[in-house]
């Protein structure tokens, strides 16, 4: 079996680039693979069995793809990376791994309504949300609406998939809501991470001296408003003992400037640090130092967390907020606070973190016995080679469909005593060439 595998790959700066690195050993074991990335180059080193190939936006031949097994594409939210991938998988009927069911700025890029197609854009909101969507799309462009409120509203996932062969999602919260929507296979399995052998050592952690700083950290991309990372800036100044903790700050940022002269206006300079960017070694070795990570998202976009399943490998106690896939993870494996008791939310943790840390490191050790049960590369190849291939049986029932439908357009103009003869021979042909889908 032969898969053509849609995606980032390092350095680009998305978690999806890690969740293919970390992917391709085992994918490698049960198939050959070739990946297909839109970026200049990359930092990965195939195991053996993987190709890596670059791709337009709208590839000249399509023959590598259309004459292979499987092609599966990886869809997340973030226009840099896969704007290319969205343009091929409405052109090319395919499994797509959705990362994110908010496609809507992604959508935005593709259509690029600012620059020209206004109208393009606005009849692909009225197509999935009717005269209401475009009229909000309208405010929209009009300056008179926020991106986050209309992508809330319409989230246009269903444009950028396309006619999908079969569809991967990770969040069982988002299940019930794409059934009515998709007439393909759908696979809902748990978000893999690292094949069970690769997962780190963890450090046990043990309470600090009275006088030591605790470590929190926050990690990963944080450009979006809903990392909360300003919120949680200024419920680290508000809090009475906030000289008992130290803030690591790790990502990329894109408003670097303005958060540190915030942090600087807050008097927060002898607890923040801003790492920027940094190497895998580097944030591990963060991570391991760490007590407390902070992984808020709000609103939530229907993702699942990579970071999250960082944070467990670490076996690093955490606190979410209380919204999409978060909300559904249990209290033995993380600390949830509620969107609109934030700041309260966080100063009660802290409060209780400082006062026995104990119950909050046995949490993250629960969080590294679920990662380890539910979210390695093994659980998910063994569910993904059976779906692929229900996906092969969908595709057979498409096309023959299609094949059965156009023949009897083209047989309703000959004389009704020759059809009955002539579909019965066609649907026999369109048998053997389908045989019982």
């Amino acid at each position: 079996m032969h898969i053509n595998w849609f995606s980032p790959l390092p350095p680009a700066r998305t978690d999806i680039s890690n969740y293919t690195t970390r992917l391709l050993p085992a994918l490698a074991n049960c198939c050959s693979v070739g990946v297909w990335v839109n970026q200049p180059d990359w930092d990965v080193n195939p195991p053996a069995g993987v190709s890596i190939n670059k791709v337009d936006s709208i590839p000249a031949d399509w023959r590598p793809f259309n004459y292979q097994d499987h092609n599966i594409i990886n869809l997340g939210n973030n226009a840099d990376y896969h704007s290319a991938f969205v343009k091929i998988a409405r052109k090319m009927p395919s499994v797509v791994i959705l990362h994110d069911p908010n496609l809507h700025e992604l959508v935005l890029n593709v259509i690029k309504p600012q620059a020209y197609n206004s109208e393009d854009y606005l009849h692909v909101l009225e197509t999935y949300g009717g005269s209401e969507a475009r009229l909000m799309g309208q405010q929209f462009l009009d300056a008179k609406l926020s991106i986050d409120t209309l992508a809330t509203a319409y989230p246009l996932w269903q444009w950028a998939l396309g006619n999908p062969l079969g569809v991967i999602i990770h969040n069982p919260q988002v299940l019930d809501y794409f059934r009515p929507h998709l007439d393909c296979p759908i696979l809902l399995t748990p978000l893999p991470y690292k094949s069970a052998a690769q997962l780190r050592v963890v450090r046990q952690r043990q309470p600090r001296a009275p006088h030591d700083a605790y470590r929190l950290i926050i990690f990963g991309f944080l450009n979006s408003p809903n990392r909360r990372l300003r919120n949680v800036l200024h419920a680290l100044a508000e809090y009475p003992r906030r000289n008992r903790f130290y803030l690591d700050i790790v990502g990329d940022i894109k408003q670097a400037d303005d958060y540190k002269k915030l942090v600087n206006q807050l008097g927060l300079n002898q607890m923040v640090n801003f790492h920027g960017f940094v190497r895998e070694e580097r944030l591990c070795k963060l991570l391991d130092e760490a007590d407390l990570a902070i992984n808020l998202r709000y609103p939530s976009r229907g993702e699942s967390s990579g970071s999250q399943l960082r944070i467990w490998e670490h076996a690093l106690p955490s606190v979410v907020s209380g919204d999409g896939w978060y909300s559904a993870l249990p209290d033995s494996v993380v600390t949830t606070i509620a969107p609109d008791d934030e700041t309260a939310g966080l100063h009660r943790l802290w409060d209780a973190f400082l006062a026995n840390p104990l119950p909050y490191y046995d949490q993250g050790k629960q969080g590294r016995i679920r990662l380890e049960a539910e979210h390695t590369v093994e659980v998910f190849t063994k569910r993904l080679v059976p779906f692929l291939e229900e996906t092969n049986r969908w595709r057979g029932r498409v096309c023959a469909a299609d094949l059965c439908s156009g023949v009897g357009r083209y047989l309703s103009g000959f004389p009704e005593a020759s059809q009955l003869l002539l579909k019965e021979r066609c649907a026999r042909e369109i048998h053997t060439l389908f045989g019982d889908v």
